[in-house]
C-alpha cells in the first residue's frame, strides 16, 4: 500500500469517528494507569529513565480472526456464556482454566448440568477448549482465540517475526 492511500483512510476514519460525535461510556470512564520503565532514552549528555503508562485492570484480548467470528456466530448463547465465563476467570498469563461448575451455573442462571456440558462439548468442538487430561474441569484455552496476558511472553517459542523489506 502506498503511503498516499493510507494516509487517506486514516483522514476518512478520524472524519466519520468525530461525525459520530461523543461516546457517551467516556464521561465516567476512569483509566487506572501505572508508571513502567521502559528502556533509556538520550537527554544532552546523558541516558534517562523513559516510562510508559500501562493499564492496571486485567483484561483479556480477543483475536478477530475472521474464521474465528463466522465460527463465534453459529455457538449457542450458553456456549458463548460459558466462554465469556471462562475468559473471566482464567489468572493472567495462563492458558488453562478451572471451572467451578456450580459456581457458573448459579451465576450464570444455568439449572441443568447437561445444559454446562453441552457447552462445553460445543467450545471443544470448535476448538475453543481443550480438555486437560486427568484434572476434572480444567480446560486448554485455545490462545489463537483468546488470552489474557501477553501471548509472547506466555509462548516465546511460537514467536514469527514479520520480514521486514527495505
Amino acid at each position: 500500500m502506498k503511503g498516499g492511500e493510507n494516509f487517506s483512510r486514516t483522514n476518512l476514519r478520524k472524519e466519520k469517528r468525530a461525525a459520530l460525535g461523543v461516546n457517551p461510556f467516556v464521561a465516567s470512564l476512569k483509566i487506572r494507569v501505572r508508571a513502567v520503565r521502559s528502556g533509556y532514552v538520550p537527554d544532552d549528555d546523558i541516558m534517562v529513565d523513559q516510562y510508559v503508562d500501562m493499564e492496571m485492570d486485567t483484561y483479556v484480548k480477543l483475536f478477530d480472526k475472521a474464521q474465528l467470528r463466522l465460527i463465534m456466530g453459529g455457538l449457542s448463547t450458553r456456549c458463548l456464556q460459558l466462554w465469556i465465563w471462562m475468559l473471566y476467570e482464567v489468572e493472567t498469563g495462563d492458558d488453562y482454566v478451572v471451572v467451578n461448575v456450580k459456581r457458573f451455573m448459579n451465576e450464570c442462571s444455568v439449572k441443568c448440568l447437561k445444559t454446562y456440558r453441552a457447552a462445553i462439548a460445543e467450545l471443544c468442538r470448535y476448538g475453543y477448549i481443550s480438555h486437560v487430561g486427568g484434572h476434572k474441569n480444567t480446560f486448554w484455552l485455545n490462545p489463537e482465540c483468546a488470552f489474557k496476558g501477553s501471548r509472547i511472553k506466555a509462548f516465546p517459542q511460537c514467536v514469527v517475526k514479520k520480514q521486514t523489506t527495505e
